[in-house]
């Protein structure tokens, strides 16, 4: 067997357990998947299975062993090459100033010939479709795109045991197919995957067993069962906002590229001749690298394009402090706070009553006094949102804010939403997943407006 697992438990610092008792087997050349609601323990499982506990500040109990190596008397060091995890947070993950290098980089601490390295990374960057950013800075690329290459290096390492943690979140429906073409290799090669999805759809006819998590303990595990789309079981909800005569924004003829250290290069450019935001809820769609993320950051005033101009209510857009009633969740919920808790940031300066509905709206009691990077990526989305909504914006600007959310939460931010524009506050929010958001929101594809390219 790949993990064996027995009265696994889990204490972080702050806090109550996250895991209770938690016993099972992984066999050689499973696909396996861990369900359950946010907070109920997934990404904690599979960050101690893939040899991160000095890096979760807790105090571990029980046995766990992953390609027969005791964890927690090894640590990580001692699993590589043999187990690779990818955390949800990918972005964090990256530290070479290419994409060719952080590909190239764990490959020169294999034990095989150069040959063999340099088949491994052209069969990597071919597989997923690389070559077009193979010299750009993967800090500079979308959050699907850092997603693909990190999986593409796990895909040339061939690890024996692959953690997933939400690898198919902001991933458009294209890339999805890829990812799951490379879980079926790593199976037909007697490799073992285990990995935490919300998408349960995606993985039917792939994952061969399905282990349910709730309050830290295991409370399914058997075959994996397949479910309806979810589609049928997301609210709609009607939007009857304020109506507005005038655009929100105007974009005209911007443009915008990544600056990169390295030379030689292509740049990459954002190129939008004209395009204007009206008011209500408007869905921002495009496949992976397209400009989703650069364009929000430029509504915001973030960045700066270099031509061009963006008005928003009859003003230029300038510094992203003058637009105090406009609020941006970025993709990485962690960079939105700034409070040392939930607590102190969703009390900063607004209506207690309003904070006390959002309380208990969002169901934040019990994460308001722990450190945010403490909280699942779930629990930090929606302690996120509360906050912004806290504040009355009048435009909010959302990067897959429905990312890594289980549906219950989802079916919550759509009610959320439709509250926030009928009260007056238009959003934008971009997503893969059109049909999470109501059926008359506005959709704009990236691809109609202007898209990145190389040049």
């Amino acid at each position: 067997m790949t993990v064996h697992i027995e009265g696994l438990s889990w204490k972080p610092l702050q806090g109550s357990f996250c895991l209770k008792e938690v016993s099972f087997s992984l066999d050689r050349g499973s696909v396996t998947v861990i369900t359950g609601a946010n907070g109920s323990g997934k990404s904690t499982l599979l960050s101690l299975i893939a040899g991160r506990a000095p890096y979760l500040r807790g105090k571990p109990s029980g046995t766990l062993h992953s390609c027969g190596i005791d964890v927690f008397s090894s640590g990580i060091s001692a699993l590589f090459p043999r187990v690779l995890s990818i955390s949800v947070r990918t972005e964090r993950e990256l530290f070479r100033p290419t994409v060719r290098q952080e590909l190239l980089f764990p490959l020169q601490f294999l034990d095989v010939e150069e040959s063999e390295r340099q088949e491994r990374f052209a069969s990597s960057v071919t597989f997923f479709g690389l070559e077009s950013i193979l010299d750009q800075n993967p800090r500079h690329l979308s959050g699907g795109e850092q997603k693909l290459v990190a999986l593409a290096t796990a895909f040339a390492i061939r690890p024996e045991l692959l953690c997933l943690d939400e690898p198919f979140s902001q991933l458009s429906n294209s890339k999805k197919a890829l990812v799951l073409e490379a879980l079926r290799v790593f199976a037909r090669e007697g490799r073992t995957v285990v990995l935490s999805e919300h998408e349960r759809n995606v993985l039917d006819g792939i994952a061969s067993r399905e282990i349910e998590m709730e309050g830290g303990q295991v409370v399914y595990d058997g075959p994996f069962r397949s479910v309806e789309d979810e589609k049928q079981h997301l609210q709609s909800i009607d939007i009857d906002g304020p109506s507005r005569n005038t655009p929100r924004f105007i974009i005209d003829g911007v443009q915008y590229h990544h600056r990169s250290i390295t030379h030689n290069v292509q740049k990459k450019f954002l190129r939008i001749p004209f395009a204007t935001i009206e008011s209500g809820l408007t869905v921002l769609q495009g496949d992976n690298g397209t400009g989703k993320s650069t364009l929000l950051r430029l509504l915001r005033g973030l960045v700066r394009p270099e031509r061009g101009t963006i008005v928003f209510d009859g003003k230029k857009i300038g510094k992203a402090s003058s637009h105090k009633k406009m609020i941006y969740l970025p993709q990485d919920p962690l960079r939105f706070f700034y409070a040392v808790n939930g607590r102190e940031q969703l009390f900063y300066g607004v209506s207690s009553v309003e904070v006390e509905r959002l309380i208990e709206s969002f169901s934040l009691s019990s994460l308001l006094d722990i450190l945010p990077c403490y909280l699942s990526t779930g629990e930090q989305r929606r302690l996120a949102l509360a906050c912004a909504l806290a504040r009355f914006p009048s435009f909010m600007l959302l990067d897959e804010l429905d990312a890594a959310l289980d549906l219950r939460w989802r079916n919550l931010i759509g009610r959320e939403l439709t509250r926030s524009v009928t009260s007056g506050c238009d959003v934008l929010i971009a997503s893969h997943s059109r049909f999470l958001w109501s059926a008359n929101a506005r959709e704009i594809a990236l691809e109609d407006l202007g898209a990145f390219s190389y040049g």
